[in-house]
């Protein structure tokens, strides 16, 4: 965990939170008496992200900087994950630590777990060779029987 007078870096748990000394920074700057007050909660929303964007998240590491755009790195694959985009304003934290154009933020309108997509199929097939397993999920979830296929066939 790293602290500095303003706030306090624990990067095995990718959080950063403010100190005493960065409250009464922030009370100051912003002319404000409780930066915790219930009115300042966007304001305190912004802040964390902030500290996020410019102390966590590392260029190179978790996201790339390609074209004047800022992307996403899969931390499981090193993969660049095209068209998403981190929540809550820290993708648009991250642009400005960058200096690139801020795009607005996405929203979601919909999401569906993938056995109730697949549910909405009349018909569904598959091939694996790891299905054998999970046999009572295939019959509980989407009323399908697993048949075993010998490899020499």
């Amino acid at each position: 965990m790293h602290e500095d007078t303003d706030f306090k870096i624990d990067l095995e748990s990718k959080s950063v939170s403010l100190t005493e000394g960065g409250i009464a920074k922030a009370e100051k700057y912003f002319n404000l008496k409780n930066l915790y007050d219930t009115d300042n909660t966007a304001l305190t929303h912004h802040l964390d992200q902030a500290l996020r964007a410019n102390f966590i998240m590392l260029r190179d590491k978790d996201y790339v900087v390609s074209d004047g755009e800022v992307l996403i790195v899969d931390s499981f694959t090193g993969r660049v994950m095209e068209g998403r985009r981190y929540s809550d304003g820290l993708h648009q934290a991250i642009e400005a630590k960058e200096g690139v154009d801020i795009q607005e933020e996405s929203k979601t309108m919909a999401n569906i777990t993938y056995q109730n997509m697949f549910r909405m199929y009349d018909k569904l097939a598959g091939m694996t060779g790891t299905a054998r397993t999970e046999i009572e999920e295939f019959r509980e979830i989407y009323n399908m029987e697993v048949i075993s296929v010998p490899t020499n066939k």
